[in-house]
């Protein structure tokens, strides 16, 4: 199951140029405006994500990111039940009763304020990484 996406074009493009170019300093420049972006989706859905007795879905939710984009993660072996919580669950079959568990989309619903909002300051620390590599 995978959530809201937003495409940026070309970036993969660029994240390859840089790479031909062989400076650690730009590609880790495209690598920090990508953790900028999903560290500010973390910020939005934190105060959004239904906690439990443990919190540990709280505390799984994570910004992570490389060249080629960026994503934001929650769950793990510990906390299975993120995507039922994210996406929802329909009515369970047999005896064993009801599911129907509402979809939260507290992942979802912060990307894509992020998308609509950051887009703008994202597309600067892109351009800086490209002004800085002289391929501008």
């Amino acid at each position: 199951m995978t959530g809201p996406t937003i495409h940026v074009e070309g970036l993969s493009e660029l994240g390859r140029q840089l790479r031909q170019l062989e400076d650690d300093g730009l590609t880790r420049a495209l690598r920090d405006a990508n953790k900028t972006l999903s560290a500010e989706v973390v910020r939005r859905a934190l105060p959004n994500v239904p906690v439990g007795k443990t919190g540990r879905l709280k505390a799984s939710v994570r910004a992570l990111a490389s060249q080629r984009g960026a994503s934001v993660k929650a769950g793990g072996a510990r906390v299975k039940y993120a995507a039922v919580l994210e996406f929802g669950a329909g009515p369970r079959k047999g005896k064993r009763g009801p599911h129907n568990i509402k979809a939260r989309k507290f992942l979802g619903k912060a990307a894509e304020s992020v998308g609509r909002d950051a887009g703008d300051a994202y597309m600067d620390e892109i351009d800086k990484v490209i002004r800085q590599a002289g391929l501008a």
